[in-house]
């Protein structure tokens, strides 16, 4: 990757790059993104010709489970799914308006940035385990990741 004037490099120890320092996010605060994130980003675009996001096709928000069931899980809340978009990713799974998701290929999903961080780029197009609360059970529903238009 090309460094430009207002990004550094951020070094180690061993003056190994370990990120690249930027302003260019938010002007008061410097961030460092990780050199693996960097490198997953570039070779994206060069695959894709952009950076791919997926999604399901819902709207959901944290809700807390049931004690029993929380306890059983050991998690508190899971996303209360509030809409299915016909013919989504979600709908074509079978998932309905009223289901929680649980968790998204094995990760637990308790707030909306756990699902965010789970539907990234390299799970498009892949067929993904999602556990479900539906009616007071868990169940266990195979979803295809959709990948987000621009």
């Amino acid at each position: 990757f090309r460094v430009t004037d207002n990004q550094r490099n951020a070094l180690d120890a061993a003056g190994q790059i370990i990120g690249m320092n930027t302003s260019a996010m938010l002007r008061s605060i410097s961030l460092t993104i990780p050199a693996p994130t960097l490198r997953r980003v570039v070779e994206t675009i060069l695959s894709h010709g952009r950076v791919r996001r997926g999604y399901l096709g819902v709207s959901a928000q944290a809700a807390r489970l049931p004690a029993l069931l929380a306890q059983q899980l050991n998690q508190e809340t899971g996303l209360l799914l509030g809409s299915v978009e016909a013919d989504g990713p979600a709908d074509k799974a079978g998932l309905f308006m009223g289901d929680t998701i649980i968790s998204l290929d094995e990760q637990p999903v308790r707030h909306l940035d756990d699902l965010m961080a789970l539907l990234s780029g390299d799970r498009v197009g892949r067929a993904v385990a999602a556990r479900i609360v539906r009616g007071g059970q868990v169940q266990t529903v195979n979803v295809v990741i959709g990948e987000r238009s621009a």
